[in-house]
C-alpha cells in the first residue's frame, strides 16, 4: 500500500533543494529512477523523489524506468535498485531521503554551473 509508505517517510525539510535552484537556468533536468514492480524500496524512493521533483518546479522532469523491460539495464542495475540518475550521475541503492536530496541538489547544481 503506497499510502502507508508515504506516511512514514521522513525526508529533508521543505526547501532543502531550493538554494541550488534559485539562480538556475530554466533548462529542464531529467531525473531517472530505475526500479522494478514489487520492489518496496523502489516505491518508497519514488515517493521521495516525486516530492523533491515537485519542490524543484517545472525544470525537473522525472522518468521512472522498469529495469525488467530492458535486459541490458536489468543486468547492469539489478543489484543496485532503486538507482537514481541525475544529470548523468548514478546513485545506486538510493534509499535515504537525505542522500537522495543531496545527490539531486549536488548534480543539478553542477549541471547548472556547466551551462
Amino acid at each position: 500500500d503506497g499510502g502507508a509508505l508515504s506516511t512514514e517517510l521522513q525526508g529533508p525539510p521543505v526547501g532543502y533543494l531550493n538554494p541550488a535552484w534559485e539562480n538556475a537556468s530554466m533548462e529542464q533536468t531529467l531525473i531517472t529512477l530505475y526500479g522494478r514492480p514489487g520492489c518496496e524500496l523502489c516505491e518508497r524512493t519514488e515517493s521521495i523523489v516525486r516530492r523533491l521533483v515537485a519542490e524543484g518546479g517545472s525544470r525537473l522532469v522525472l522518468s521512472v524506468v522498469n529495469i525488467e523491460e530492458d535486459p541490458a539495464v536489468h543486468a547492469r542495475l539489478l543489484e543496485h535498485i532503486p538507482a537514481l540518475e541525475v544529470a548523468g550521475a548514478l546513485l545506486p541503492l538510493a534509499i535515504s531521503p537525505m542522500q537522495i536530496a543531496a545527490h539531486m541538489r549536488g548534480t543539478v547544481g553542477q549541471a547548472d554551473g556547466e551551462r
